[in-house]
C-alpha cells in the first residue's frame, strides 16, 4: 500500500506543491470530453481505438502516460484542462464498467483506471508487435477460441464484447475491472518499470477536491497523511465531519417539522415537504462532499455512498407521497366536494395510487444505481404480489365496489335512500365501506362489496312525489252521487297549484286520473292517482294533507260516506241519506247533461283550464311558512325535463 505521503515524493521537483491540484488529474480520468481539446488533440470526439487488444492495450496506455506527463511538465491549466478530459475520456473507454454500480460509477471508475494501469507499470508486458491486431483476432474468431487475449502470466483479460451498445469492441473485460484492486495488492512490492506514472494511484485515491486548499494538505503532519483502510487519516476525520454535520441538520429540520401544529389544513400539508427534500437536499451535498472533495475510495466508498444513495431515495420517494397528498388536500378543499364523501376518498385514492407507481419507478432506479439485480427482485414482488392479492381479496372486493359506487353514483352523502329493505341517509362512502344513519339515529357500516350489489333506492333524486290512495264509500251511494264525487275530485287536482297535471317525462303512460275501480265486501272504490309538482317529503306531507281535507268536503258535499268495514245490526230505523242534497246533486248532473258537458271519462278541455290552479294553497287561514329550499337535483331536472311542471 502506499502512503498518501508518496503523492509529492514520486513527482518531480517541478511538481512539488502541487498535491492541491492532484485531483484534477483522478477527475479527468471520469469527465467526458465536452469541449474540444487544444493543440495536438484536433479530434476531442473521436473514440478509444478498441479494434483489437493490442488497440486497447495501446490506446490506455498512452493516454494515461500522456495526461501523467501533462500534468508534470505543465500542471493543471485553464488551457490544458480540456485536453485532460478528452485523454482520459479515451483511457476509461478501453474498461467494461458495466458491473459498476451507477452511484459508485464516478468515483469506481477513476479508481480502476489508477490499479490497472498501477499493476500494467509494474508487470512485463510483451511488444505491442506481439499483441494481436484486429486480423489476428479474426482468425483466432474463425478457428472456433474465444476472442480474447490475456497479459501474459496475469488474469488480466482483453475480450471482446459480445452484445449491448459496444458489442464488437474489445475491452478490458468487467471481472478485470472487478479484480483490479486484488492485482493491484499483490503487485504494489514490485518496482515500476520504465515508462511508467509511479504515484497514479496514490494521487487518485487521496487527492482532494477545489474545496479543498492545496496548502492546507502540504501544511498538515506527516501521520495524517498515513493511510489508514484506503483513507488517509485526514480523509477519515473529513468524512467523519461532514457526516456529523449532515445528521446535525437533518435533526434540527426534523426538529422544526415536528413543532408545528398539526392541522389537517392545505397549508400544512404543504410544509410536510420540507423534512423529505430537506433530506435529499443534504444528502446529496453529503454525496458531493464525500466523493468529489474528500475523494473517499474502495470499501469505504461502497459502504458510505450505498447508504448515503439509498438515504437520498428513501428521501424522494416520502417527498412523492408529502406532494400526492398536499395535491388531494388541495383538490378537496374546493367546495365543490364534501371531505367525507366517495369523490373526496376517490381523489386521494387516485393521488395515492400514482405516488405509489413514481414511487415504484424510483425504486427500479434505485435499484438499478445500487447494481442489484432487478430480476430476482421482480420475480420475488410477483410470487409476494400473488401472495397478498390472494390475502386481501376481501380489500380489493370493497375497494372495487367503492370504485364501482363511484362511477355509478347511486347515491351521494346526504341522500335518502332505502338499501334492501332498510331505509336511512348517508353519512360517508369510504373506500372500504358505506356508512347510513337510520331513522333510530344509529349508524350502519356496510361493505361496499355488498352494498353495491344492494338495490338502492336515492329518494333525493326523484323529480316528483306520488299521492295514491283509494276512497271507500259505503254501498248508499248513489251512481249520481258516485259520479258527483268524480267529476269534482277530478276538477281538485286540476285545480290543485301542487298537483302536477302532465304525467312525469319518464312516465308518459301514467297520467293522474280518478276512477271508479269496482266493488268491495263493503264499500264501492275510487281510486285517486296524481304526481305532486314537489320533490321534497315534507312539503308533500302538508300537499297530500289538503287533499284529503278537500276529498272530505267533496264527500260531504255528495251527500255520502266513508264506508265502515263491519257489520251494522240495525235495532232502530236506519238514518237515509239527505234528501235534499241527493235532490241538488241529482239536479247538478241533469244541468251536466243538458249542456253536454259531463265530465266523463274526463273533464272538458275548455273546464281544465277554467280550473288550473284556482284552489289556494295553503289554504285561507294558514300560517305562511318559510319557501321550500330550493334543490340542485329538482331544479337540474326540471331544466333539462320541460315535461316536469305543473302544467
Amino acid at each position: 500500500m502506499i502512503p498518501a505521503s508518496s503523492c509529492t515524493t514520486a513527482l518531480t521537483a517541478s511538481a512539488r506543491g502541487r498535491v492541491g491540484a492532484a485531483w484534477v488529474v483522478a477527475l479527468s480520468l471520469v469527465l467526458p470530453a465536452l469541449t474540444p481539446a487544444a493543440g495536438a488533440e484536433g479530434f476531442p470526439l473521436e473514440p478509444p481505438d478498441t479494434s483489437s487488444p493490442r488497440a486497447t492495450l495501446k490506446t490506455f496506455i498512452e493516454n494515461v502516460n500522456e495526461v501523467y506527463r501533462i500534468y508534470q511538465d505543465e500542471g493543471v491549466t485553464e488551457a490544458n484542462r480540456a485536453q485532460f478530459a478528452t485523454l482520459s475520456a479515451r483511457a476509461l473507454g478501453t474498461l467494461d464498467l458495466s458491473e459498476i454500480p451507477p452511484t459508485q460509477l464516478k468515483t469506481g471508475r477513476r479508481e480502476t483506471g489508477a490499479l490497472i494501469k498501477e499493476v500494467l507499470d509494474r508487470v512485463e508486458l510483451p511488444p505491442y508487435e506481439a499483441i494481436p491486431d484486429a486480423a489476428a483476432m479474426q482468425a483466432l474468431q474463425e478457428s472456433g477460441a474465444p476472442p480474447r487475449w490475456r497479459v501474459p502470466h496475469t488474469a488480466i483479460t482483453i475480450a471482446r464484447v459480445g452484445q449491448g451498445p459496444r458489442q464488437g469492441e474489445y475491452l478490458f473485460t468487467a471481472k478485470t475491472v472487478a479484480q483490479a484492486k486484488d492485482f493491484y495488492e499483490r503487485v504494489s512490492h514490485l518496482p515500476y518499470n520504465a515508462g511508467a506514472s509511479p504515484g497514479l494511484y496514490a494521487i487518485v485515491v487521496h487527492g482532494p477536491g477545489w474545496m479543498i486548499s492545496e496548502s492546507w494538505i502540504v501544511a498538515l503532519p506527516a501521520w495524517m497523511k498515513i493511510a489508514l483502510l484506503q483513507l488517509a487519516v485526514w480523509q477519515w476525520i473529513a468524512l467523519a465531519s461532514v457526516l456529523v454535520l449532515g445528521a446535525g441538520l437533518l435533526w434540527l429540520l426534523s426538529r422544526w417539522t415536528r413543532r408545528r401544529k398539526r392541522r389537517a389544513t392545505v397549508a400544512w400539508h404543504w410544509s410536510r415537504l420540507v423534512l423529505p427534500f430537506g433530506v435529499v437536499a443534504v444528502v446529496a451535498a453529503l454525496i458531493y462532499l464525500t466523493e468529489d472533495q474528500i475523494g473517499i475510495s474502495g470499501t469505504v466508498l461502497a459502504i458510505v455512498s450505498t447508504a448515503l444513495w439509498v438515504a437520498l431515495f428513501v428521501g424522494a420517494g416520502a417527498g412523492v407521497f408529502a406532494i400526492g397528498t398536499a395535491v388531494a388536500a388541495a383538490i378537496i378543499a374546493s367546495p365543490r366536494i364534501k371531505p367525507e364523501s366517495i369523490d373526496a376518498h376517490m381523489v386521494r385514492i387516485s393521488t395515492r395510487l400514482v405516488s405509489l407507481l413514481v414511487v415504484f419507478y424510483l425504486g427500479v432506479v434505485a435499484a438499478q444505481s445500487l447494481g442489484v439485480p432487478l430480476a430476482p427482485l421482480l420475480a420475488g414482488l410477483g410470487v409476494g404480489g400473488l401472495a397478498v392479492a390472494l390475502a386481501a381479496r376481501p380489500t380489493l372486493e370493497n375497494l372495487i365496489g367503492g370504485v364501482t359506487l363511484f362511477a355509478d353514483k347511486p347515491v351521494r352523502v346526504g341522500d335518502a335512500c332505502r338499501y334492501g329493505d332498510k331505509f336511512g341517509f348517508v353519512e360517508e362512502i369510504g373506500l372500504r365501506s358505506t356508512r347510513i344513519r337510520t331513522l333510530d339515529r344509529t349508524i350502519v357500516s356496510i361493505p361496499n362489496s355488498q352494498f353495491a350489489e344492494l338495490q338502492l333506492e336515492n329518494y333525493n333524486r326523484r323529480d316528483c312525489i306520488r299521492f295514491d290512495t283509494v276512497l271507500y264509500l259505503r254501498y248508499e251511494t248513489t251512481a249520481e252521487q258516485l259520479r258527483y264525487v268524480l267529476a269534482k275530485v277530478r276538477e281538485l287536482l286540476v285545480a290543485h297549484p301542487k298537483i302536477l297535471n302532465e304525467p312525469p317525462l319518464l312516465h308518459p303512460s301514467i297520467p293522474n286520473y280518478v276512477r271508479f275501480v269496482g266493488f268491495g265486501e263493503h264499500s264501492v272504490n275510487i281510486e285517486v292517482f296524481a304526481f305532486s309538482t314537489t320533490a321534497d317529503m315534507g312539503e308533500f306531507r302538508g300537499v297530500r294533507e289538503d287533499l284529503l281535507l278537500r276529498i272530505m268536503d267533496i264527500l260531504k258535499e255528495a251527500g255520502t260516506g266513508l264506508a265502515i268495514p263491519a257489520q251494522t245490526t240495525f235495532f232502530t230505523r236506519a238514518a237515509q241519506p239527505d234528501a235534499a242534497r241527493v235532490d241538488a246533486v241529482e239536479t247538478q248532473l241533469q244541468a251536466w247533461r243538458a249542456e253536454g258537458a259531463l265530465p266523463f271519462p274526463d273533464l272538458t278541455e275548455e273546464r281544465r283550464q277554467q280550473l288550473t290552479d284556482t284552489l289556494d294553497f295553503p289554504p285561507a287561514g294558514s300560517p305562511k311558512g318559510p319557501p321550500a329550499p330550493a334543490r340542485d337535483e329538482s331544479t337540474v331536472r326540471a331544466s333539462n325535463n320541460p315535461g316536469v311542471s305543473k302544467k
